[in-house]
């Protein structure tokens, strides 16, 4: 049998992940591996998404049925039809029935697709509630997963964030300033628009909204970057092209954007760029460091059964000739 890799996750989840990828295993093996990792990614990530209050009720819960009922108003109806989907897969294989017989490996595969899903609206959820910024690890770490889920990620973040943004003109200003805060304030000063005691007052403090609008900028930055590395070169040209027609960026960011991203397409084959678990395996150990202590086993989980899941189906794919006969 062709040796496989082993995803990155805490030790107690890893090795279900490694019982539900086997796919020479019977799929009830498979299946109790489902069930067991979803049970212990319900109770390292569900912790971080409930009150006080529900941390108390979730506590005394006693079965993985009564801590997931318990989320079914916080979570949209689809990614909860998936969790509740993951439970009655596993519930199969309850020593007092006989339904994982009729289990295939391709209920089992999909399962597999859900978990990662799971995980992906998470990690949404988790930065559309704390930010994401430049003096933040959160992008560093986004950068280890594979392009597909970077795109899918920060394109739901865009259409978010961008939301707060209600004065495109204040965006502009904001934009400009950043990219020649001495010529701004001369030109303002010139023309009247403000005195030199306002441009002192003005320089001694943070910009209003510089949070909101740097934010949604890196944001712009990194899709476009996004769409380029999983190889949508035109993408990523169409996406700022339109950005610009939106105004949400001006010519300057517009301009610097396009050769950023023309000088990435013709050196795009020797970028980084995690292509499979083992890659993101290795560019995520390089950058554990930065995580926020009290957020590391969220991010080693779910960033991890995120990737998952394509690991496990191309072996899937490969190793389909070992396959025994259940």
């Amino acid at each position: 049998m062709l040796e496989q890799n082993v995803p990155l996750l805490p030790e107690s989840t890893m090795r279900y992940f490694e019982d539900s990828s086997q796919v020479s295993y019977p799929t009830y093996m498979r299946a109790v591996g489902i069930r067991n990792c979803l049970e212990n990614i319900v109770n390292t990530v569900f912790m971080y998404l409930t009150t006080k209050e529900s941390k108390e009720k979730w506590i005394k819960k006693t079965t993985l049925a009564k801590k997931i009922e318990l989320t079914k108003t916080y979570f949209p109806d689809n990614i909860f039809k998936k969790i509740d989907n993951l439970r009655l897969l596993g519930n199969t294989v309850h020593p007092d029935t006989e339904e994982h017989k009729n289990l295939t490996h391709e209920e089992i595969n999909l399962a597999l697709k859900d978990i990662s899903k799971v995980c992906e609206w998470v990690i949404i959820t988790y930065l559309k509630k704390n930010g994401f910024h430049t003096n933040s690890w959160i992008p560093t770490m986004l950068s280890t997963l594979p392009p597909i889920y970077r795109v899918s990620i920060l394109e739901e973040l865009f259409d978010f964030f961008k939301q707060d943004i209600l004065d495109k003109k204040e965006l502009l200003d904001y934009l400009s300033y950043v990219q020649s805060p001495v010529e701004y304030y001369t030109y303002a000063m010139a023309s009247g628009q403000m005195t030199f005691e306002e441009y002192k007052d003005i320089t001694s403090k943070p910009l209003p909204k510089s949070k909101e609008f740097s934010q949604i900028l890196l944001i712009i930055d990194k899709l476009a970057m996004a769409y380029l590395k999983n190889g949508d070169f035109n993408k990523s040209i169409e996406f700022i092209n339109f950005q610009i027609e939106e105004q949400f960026i001006n010519e300057v960011f517009k301009e610097q954007m396009i050769d950023k991203l023309e000088l990435l397409e013709k050196e795009r084959k020797n970028l980084p760029i995690s292509q499979n678990l083992e890659q993101t395996k290795k560019y995520f150990k390089e950058i554990l460091a930065v995580v926020k202590e009290d957020d590391y086993s969220l991010f080693i989980t779910l960033f991890t059964a995120i990737v998952a899941q394509d690991e496990l189906l191309t072996n899937q794919a490969l190793n389909t000739k070992y396959i025994s006969s259940e």
